[in-house]
């Protein structure tokens, strides 16, 4: 299977608490408006950001990290 880079298929993991984040950023993509993605080093908020931006209103714009 061929995953998309900017995707939340991406995104693994098998715990409820991150199942429940993935479902919670897919709806956080479709606001317009800007997001803030917080947390520590290498807890994937990059992989967060682009889907969020591949998969919201402002795609065709570039993201601002």
């Amino acid at each position: 299977m061929v995953v998309n880079p900017e995707s939340f298929e991406q995104i693994i993991g098998q715990s409820v608490k991150i199942k429940e984040v993935v479902e919670q950023a897919k709806k956080f993509a479709n606001l317009d408006a800007p997001l803030l993605i917080q947390g520590e080093t290498g807890t994937g908020k990059d992989l967060f950001a682009k889907s969020c931006h591949h998969f919201g209103s402002r795609r065709m714009q570039n993201l601002l990290p």
